[in-house]
């Protein structure tokens, strides 16, 4: 697009119209008012806007002046800055208010809107669940980020995209940070139902700059992705050029059937990962389909990543299957960008190429190289053949196709390769040296032992990585690519291009593992999982586009997290970005998961109404459709519904609540001891205790790190020290010499699993008791089933052989039937045990052992602690069972068999690749420096 500088009459009739307004001078003490807005040529709100300014109004229109662009209308436009509910100052006290908010979207092919990073609004194209957070609870007493963002493919301008946003205050309530808030707030007022939407921004004040973190995770975020990778969730071999939205798929067909392998994940058995380096400089995998194999490596370069060098290789295949196999190259857009792909010739090669065209983007070709050893198979031509970006290739849109001849054959193809004539030979060249240097720098890094792990925990967490819009233009890494995991049909995505899934624990451990390589992608995604917050403000089980699940949150372990990453790259933005929510998320839990008499932490499952009481009408505060949803919540998670454990709810909140524990069938939670008052079990939770503490200690080192203020710092602690305390006296079981759950009356709930280390983390164990859990648990091959030395020694092949069972091996329940979380090893219970491990030393100071009337110091002189003997233990064994799947398959388990021989022992036994699996890698590479 050619933008032209019109008249100042042009464009203040042009700004006018679109109801914007230039900002006036501004006084050295007063700030503007008002939402900058950015508008661009090009559908994907990418570089330098085309026009910029600041707006009064929450109103955006992507029409132009007939002058300003060629196309008479921009194809993508935002609305970014902060807004102040309920007045022009802030309230000298925190007020929450409950606002509802109407979008009208018209003619937009994407629309988001979000107020604290919760999507309240969206135009129902990408995702056509409904449940945002909207009505939301809004603090008064602070400006909130507030961002919308729309874009349109109407090329022609047929239909101008725009979009307006109102609003109404439905209640007011004084909170706050650590109250715990009534379950309906009511109005202070009698409301209408009908009320009409605010039409004017007179109760709220706009700001046109977002914070200064949360500006710099939208400049960071927008171009992390950029240049070729493979973002698409639902297929890795697709190669996606972002911004512009490009999809390049080679795939690999039989031409006697007319079939292909038309996509493919790490899961799939006709798929076998390689390496993936962090840089995209290196990728390679190989698929199979019908009889014959082949090897793909590509290689992303320049400093754009815009170069891309793809290189197939046919392995061997039947001699009797000769010339029946080819290599399609298709084309087409994602996400609903515009563009065409014609199939051309090169100028100087005379090959074929795919060429793309993409308003308000340079033109892209992907050409073939030069070619001595296959036939290069023609195709019906197509001349502008426009895609509609749904999630398949059109049957008679433009491809590329070469014959496989022989084995070994190498088939060339690239992108803005710098070669004026590049020859196959030149592309092997490019790839060998790409693949020679990462494996190298791996080494150099790694050393020799430990190559094989860090390979597979970096590759894993780069093929787990994907990009989606929705998720303010980043990259995120959702729990799989699998179709069993994408939940389309409760997110409501309009094509499979959308489709992704947030767990909470799940995915926050995702940021771990990507951290060992990338601190970006790391961030991105720990952005992404924080933001996906419910209205109650706490992190929810499940998340997906409009798609929450709003009555449980999962395992409290986001501040840790950020911890983390923040200990190894000292960055505090990231820290500013998630602070406020993970805190929101801690009080939350201390609000509504604190069980009485004791205070300590519950599970549970409570969906809040924020739909004000409406007086003297007579009408139910949630509407049926609302009800519906959260039934419809509660009833598809799909983790127990695969494994036959209860997930038929109905009024009953114990099936729920097991899912927030993140182990839905644990025999820890077998029975019925619901509390229909509190909505909780009554059961005091020994590692949900353990991980609160751990995470308010965590926020008090985080909230110090950013110079937040001294008294939040040392509430903080105190709330860490009071739970600590509580979990030390109230929740170890003299008798089992553990740490366990306990009913309110007094009973212990006598069932050991990982989770009766936690509270080592937590600093809540004395020396006596670690010992003691470590020596008589830990360490018994009949229990937990980490020999001394990490060798397996005296462990059952059959049983209890690899190691940490979710259930003690001497439970009954163990490996009895619905084995999920009754015996099978999971990736995120190896690092809460390893991080455990890593904590006796640190707060073993914070106690006293009591030996009979005496009292000494919990701080051991042996030589070597158990705990520390365990530890080293427990990374040789979860490394070995980790890499026996990896060597075998390229798999990286969503959960491992305990057992080395027997049924079900060979292969994976959740899903076959799941990112947090690897963490059972991870522990080893953090425990030998490499972190």
């Amino acid at each position: 697009m050619v933008i032209r500088t019109p008249s100042l009459v042009g464009w203040l009739l042009f700004l006018s119209w679109l109801n914007l307004s230039f900002a006036q001078p501004i006084s050295s003490n007063k700030s503007p008012s008002g939402l900058s807005f950015k508008l661009y040529d090009n559908a994907a709100l990418a570089f330098s806007p085309a026009v910029s300014g600041i707006t009064q109004t929450a109103n955006l229109s992507l029409a132009a002046h007939s002058y300003s662009t060629e196309t008479g209308c921009f194809l993508s436009g935002e609305l970014s800055g902060t807004a102040l509910f309920g007045g022009s100052t802030a309230a000298a006290t925190t007020t929450t208010a409950v606002y509802k908010f109407s979008c009208d979207f018209t003619h937009t092919s994407s629309g988001f809107v979000w107020i604290d990073g919760h999507l309240v609004c969206s135009d129902g194209n990408s995702f056509r669940a409904t449940d945002t957070d909207n009505p939301l609870p809004i603090d008064t007493s602070k400006p909130q980020p507030f961002r919308a963002r729309i874009t349109t493919n109407d090329t022609a301008c047929q239909h101008i995209a725009s979009f307006q946003l109102t609003w109404k205050e439905l209640a007011k309530t004084p909170a706050s940070d650590t109250e715990e808030q009534p379950e309906e707030y009511q109005a202070s007022k009698e409301i209408d139902s009908n009320e009409p939407f605010e039409k004017s921004s007179s109760k709220v004040t706009f700001s046109p700059h977002l914070p200064p973190a949360e500006a710099q995770r939208d400049e960071f975020q927008k171009t992390l992705g950029y240049g070729w990778g493979a973002w698409l969730r639902h297929n890795m071999v697709s190669i996606v050029k972002l911004p512009e939205g490009i999809i390049v798929t080679p795939k690999l067909c039989q031409i006697s059937s007319n079939t292909c392998l038309e996509f493919a994940i790490p899961d799939d058995d006709n798929i076998r990962v390689g390496l993936h380096t962090m840089d995209r400089s290196y990728v390679s995998y190989r698929m199979a389909f019908q009889t014959a194999n082949v090897t793909v490596e590509y290689s992303v370069s320049s400093s754009d990543n815009s170069q891309l060098y793809v290189l197939v290789t046919s392995q061997e295949f039947p001699q009797n299957d000769p010339f029946d196999y080819e290599i399609q190259i298709h084309g087409r857009f994602g996400w609903y960008r515009p563009g065409t792909v014609t199939k051309t010739k090169d100028t100087t090669q005379n090959t074929p190429q795919l060429t793309f065209e993409t308003p308000g983007f340079d033109t892209v070709n992907v050409t073939l190289t030069t070619d001595d050893w296959a036939t290069i198979r023609n195709n019906h031509q197509h001349s502008n053949q426009p895609l509609d970006d749904n999630d398949d290739d059109h049957d008679n849109a433009p491809y590329l196709r070469v014959l496989i001849t022989q084995p070994y054959q190498p088939i060339a193809f690239g992108s803005n390769i710098m070669d004026a004539t590049p020859t196959i030979k030149d592309v092997q060249t490019k790839i060998k040296a790409a693949k020679d240097a990462a494996q190298a720098a791996l080494r150099k890094r790694f050393g020799d032992d430990k190559y094989a792990v860090a390979e597979a925990v970096l590759s894993t967490s780069m093929w787990s990585t994907i990009y989606n819009p929705v998720e303010n233009n980043g990259l995120l890494m959702p729990i799989s690519r699998t179709e069993f995991w994408d939940f389309r049909g409760q997110s409501g995505a309009a094509t499979t291009d959308w489709t992704y899934i947030i767990f909470d624990w799940d995915t926050l451990f995702a940021s771990l593992l990507a951290g060992l390589g990338s601190k970006g992608i790391a961030y991105s995604n720990l952005f992404q999982v924080v933001k996906s917050k419910a209205a109650a403000g706490f992190i929810p089980n499940i998340a997906a586009g409009g798609f929450k699940s709003q009555d449980r949150t999962e395992p409290m372990i986001g501040a840790k997290v950020t911890l983390e990453l923040y200990r190894k790259y000292k960055d505090k933005w990231p820290v500013e970005v998630v602070f406020d929510d993970l805190l929101d998320w801690n009080n939350w839990s201390l609000a509504k998961r604190s069980l009485p008499p004791l205070g300590l932490i519950a599970l549970g499952s409570h969906e809040e109404s924020f739909q004000p009481t409406i007086h003297n009408r007579g009408q139910s505060a949630v509407s049926t459709s609302q009800r519906q949803l959260g039934t419809l919540l509660k009833s598809n998670n799909t983790h127990t519904k695969r494994n036959g454990a209860k997930t038929s709810l109905g009024d009953d909140g114990m099936a729920s609540a097991r899912d927030e524990s993140g182990m839905d069938n644990s025999p820890m939670y077998d029975g019925d001891f619901w509390n229909d008052t509190l909505h909780v079990m009554n059961l005091y939770d020994v590692g949900m205790s353990s991980l609160f503490a751990q995470e308010a200690y965590s926020l008090a080192e985080l909230a110090e790190a950013i110079g937040k203020d001294p008294k939040l710092v040392q509430m903080l602690r105190k709330r860490g020290d009071t739970i600590r305390d509580k979990i030390q006296t109230e929740l170890w079981d003299e008798s089992q010499q553990a740490f366990v759950n306990r009913f309110t009356n007094g009973t212990f709930y006598r069932r050991v699993s990982p989770t009766s280390f936690y509270p080592m983390m937590a600093g809540a164990a004395t020396q006596e008791q670690v010992e003691s859990m470590v020596g008589a648990w830990l360490l018994n091959s009949s229990r937990f089933c980490i020999a001394p030395n990490g060798d397996f020694d005296g462990n059952d092949p059959k049983g209890c052989y690899w190691g940490l069972p979710s259930i003690s091996a001497d439970d009954p329940a163990f490996m009895a039937g619905d084995n999920y979380w009754r015996g099978y090893v999971w990736g995120p219970l190896v690092q809460l045990v390893h991080w455990s491990l890593q904590y006796p030393e640190r707060h073993l100071a914070h106690l006293d052992v009591k030996d009979g009337n005496e009292k000494r110091t919990a701080k051991g002189s042996m030589e070597e602690p158990n705990w520390d003997l365990a530890r080293k233990a427990l990374c040789k064994q979860m490394e070995a069972m980790m890499m026996n799947q990896w060597n075998r398959h390229r798999d990286i388990c969503e959960n491992f068999h305990p057992s080395l021989e027997g049924d079900g022992a060979k292969d994976c036994t959740g899903t076959k690749f799941y990112h947090w699996g690897a963490l059972a890698g991870l522990v080893g590479l953090v425990e030998d420096g490499y972190w």
